[in-house]
């Protein structure tokens, strides 16, 4: 377990990242806010906090700066909570979510500033986003959407923004049983 207390920093230099098989706390405070800092953003080493599979992370009001991704997990995760934090000159994504087709992501109150993304996410069962601030180049990314049917089935999936409008149906089709992806781009 890696737990950083509030008003504590870590300055990283720009080929290191954290990397935790366990579980990460960063505990700051409005006030007294927990700093990471890389340096500068590497694409070689692609410097970030990485989880490993079956990690967990709460991250509340902390500030992460200066690096390739922010948070990344890449291989599953069991809780994510990011919760008033501030990510400031992201080269890539601030957060990089990739899950198992289980995990669930709650992102709220951050803010992401002079980040290529705020977030690229696959293969999460769930992503609540509430109240986030962006200025980057894009927005949030889903790359697709997995799932799988013990039988075949009629499936429907729909995407919709936070006031409930019904942004695009990804799906709506009798699906074979099997393991299947659509994209947000594809639909």
């Amino acid at each position: 377990m890696l737990a950083l207390e509030p008003g504590s920093t870590l300055n990283l230099d720009s080929a290191s990242s954290v990397f935790c098989a366990g579980d990460l706390y960063i505990n700051g405070t409005e006030t007294n806010k927990v700093t990471i800092n890389f340096l500068q953003p590497n694409e070689t080493k692609q410097n970030s906090i990485y989880l490993g599979n079956g990690s967990s992370a709460i991250v509340k009001y902390a500030q992460i700066k200066n690096g390739y991704s922010g948070i990344s997990a890449l291989n599953g995760f069991d809780t994510l909570i990011i919760d008033n934090c501030n990510f400031t000159n992201i080269s890539h994504a601030a957060l990089l979510l990739n899950g198992t087709g289980y995990d669930k992501a709650k992102i709220k109150n951050n803010t992401y500033t002079n980040c290529d993304y705020a977030g690229f996410f696959s293969n999460l069962s769930t992503v609540i986003i509430n109240s986030d601030s962006a200025n980057t180049t894009s927005g949030y990314y889903f790359s697709g959407i997995e799932y799988a049917l013990p039988k075949e089935g009629l499936v429907t999936i729909k995407l919709y923004d936070i006031t409930g409008r019904l942004v695009k149906q990804l799906v709506n089709e009798q699906k074979p049983s099997g393991r299947h992806k659509t994209t947000i781009e594809s639909g």
